[in-house]
Order: structure tokens, then sequence, then C-alpha cells
């Protein structure tokens, strides 16, 4: 992690992709209510994702062994881990490289794989992509669910995903290599996908990531993110 011109902790990906000739970073920060993201159990003196201190320390430090490293993103994309028991809201920002300059999108995808709800043990994993077009999941998909609510503004909506039954947990697949793993996913694993669809001019997304279940800070979650899925036409194979 590195500390930007505001003060602020943030996860910088170096040159993820181009823009009318203009090289771009991905830039990720914790946010919450105007300020930076609280711990959201019980629990204050372990950490949730991210951060460190207790719930009068709203320091933030990414934590690279917990949430990903920089070198995991390959092809677009990266993991993120929680702790049992706790939710995060991230910003994820598009900027050009090395500034803090804000770059506008003609569109943009961000998906979530390897959404879980096993049968042993509590863990359930849950994610809410916020002001998105449209989300999109699997044909003939019954292992998850979304939630779609309004925003107040025209054409965009918060859309919450979930597994609604227990499973088998889905076979875990090593995505480092990045879009090259696509070809390789069954039926399962590409219906714990989901995909959400930004609208033109779009600079930053606000993501909610929650494992729900009892707080534990010895068990953790993980799933993989990153720009267009499998889902789309086009890019079944990669």
């Amino acid at each position: 992690g590195s500390t930007n011109a505001t003060g602020t902790k943030e996860l910088r990906y170096i040159a993820v992709g181009s823009h009318a000739g203009q090289s771009i970073d991905m830039v990720m920060t914790f946010v919450g209510h105007g300020q930076l993201a609280t711990y959201t159990s019980n629990e204050t003196s372990q950490s949730s994702c991210g951060q460190t201190g207790n719930a009068s320390d709203t320091s933030t430090q990414w934590n690279e062994g917990k949430c990903g490293k920089p070198e995991v993103c390959s092809n677009g994309l990266s993991r993120m881990t929680l702790y049992l028991g706790t939710k995060v809201t991230t910003e994820i920002s598009f900027q050009e490289t090395g500034t803090n300059t804000l770059v506008s999108l003609p569109g943009f995808y961000l998906s979530v794989y390897d959404l879980n709800w096993p049968d042993k043990g509590p863990r359930k994993e849950m994610v809410t992509f916020r002001n998105a077009v449209q989300v999109i999941t699997n044909v003939g998909n019954t292992y998850l669910n979304t939630t779609e609510i309004a925003t107040g503004t025209d054409g965009l909506f918060d859309y919450f995903v979930e597994p609604i039954k227990r499973g088998p947990e889905v076979p875990n697949v090593n995505f480092e290599p990045g879009r090259e793993s696509w070809a390789t996913l069954d039926r399962t694993q590409m219906d714990a996908i989901v995909t959400a669809r930004y609208p033109a001019g779009t600079s930053s997304v606000v993501v909610d990531w929650e494992f729900g279940g009892p707080w534990d800070g010895r068990k953790a979650g993980s799933v993989w993110f990153g720009g267009a899925s499998p889902l789309l036409n086009g890019c079944e194979n990669g």
C-alpha cells in the first residue's frame, strides 16, 4: 500500500489499461459514510480487511498478507480476503498513472468470482455494487440471487448479490493467470460469478464486500475480482 496526496492509504495497481492514449492506474481505498470504514462486528480488538487499531482508531493500513497484493493482479484479476463476520466498503477509482487525476471511462465492467455459501461452516460471501446499470449472472443460474435497489438516479441501481442456497464449496481456481483460466471453468464455478456494468463517464465505483457469519478472526474467505468476465458474449474463452 501507499499514501496518496490527501494522506489516504491506498492500494494502487499500476498501468492496468489505457484510454485515449493515457495509461490508467486502478486505485482502491476503504471508505464509509463520509469517513474510513470501521468495523461491523462486535469485536473491536481485531481488524477487518485492510484496517488496524480498534473502534476508536480509524487509521487504516492495507494488509497485503490478507487483502491481496498488486502482483496477484494478472489480466485484470485480483483477490479480496475478509475475516468471517466482517463487511467493508471500498472505492475503486481510475486515475492517470502516477497521479490522482480521475479518468472518465466510456463504460466499465466489474466482475466478482467464487461467491460461496458452503455446506460446512457459516461463511456466506456477498457483494453490493453501487450505482450500476446492470448485473449479469450465468444463464439459468439458481445459485445467486440479485436484489435491485433504486438509488434515486434514473437508470442506476444498487445491486446486492448473494448465494441463496448452501452447496459444496465452489472448486478453487487459480485465477492468477487471468483470462487464460476462463476456458477451464465448470458450471458450478460459472454460477458463482457476477458481473456489474457501469455507465459511460464512470471514473470510480463503490463496492460493499461482506462475509456473513459470526465474527471469527481466525477464519477468512476470499473472492476474486476484475473487469470483464466469461459471462459476456465473446469472452467465454478469455
